[in-house]
């Protein structure tokens, strides 16, 4: 008898090999993903981070830089975060999509009003360390 086809075994035999495959394929693609959310975040953070650098610069204190004053913008919406703010120079963010549970401070420091500044980087992940490492090691200035 000739028989066409393929046999139980022999599917069984595809789909794990497909299951190891993706076992494999799917953390290094998050990964993927949250890297080019943390280059995105990155992005959306510039222009806050350089304001307040400036609104520092030409006030000669902190405490007058927040979002929507002095040139620093406010609203701005990255695809990535849900959320982003300046108050007193010191920069918020939480994460949203591939970044969710992610929240950063970004707080300058600076010896005096004319002197350059340095940015202390705080990011907290709720569950993956991974992402907490990541955001400290995009975002450090």
């Amino acid at each position: 008898m000739d028989q066409k086809g393929f046999s139980l075994i022999e599917i069984m035999v595809v789909i794990a090999i497909i299951s190891i495959l993706s076992a494999v394929a799917i953390p290094g693609y998050q990964s993927y993903m949250q890297k080019a959310a943390m280059t995105d975040v990155l992005q959306t953070i510039l222009p806050y981070k350089n304001s307040v650098e400036l609104c520092s610069f030409n006030q000669g204190l902190l405490a007058k830089c927040n979002s929507g004053k002095e040139d620093i913008p406010s609203n701005i919406k990255g695809k990535y975060l849900k959320q982003i703010d300046a108050k007193a120079g010191v920069i918020t963010f939480v994460g949203d999509k591939t970044l969710t549970g992610l929240t950063g401070i970004l707080t300058p420091t600076s010896s005096t009003a004319t002197s350059p500044f340095s940015w202390s980087i705080s990011c907290q992940a709720d569950t993956n360390a991974d992402l907490k490492k990541l955001c400290e090691k995009t975002l450090s200035f």
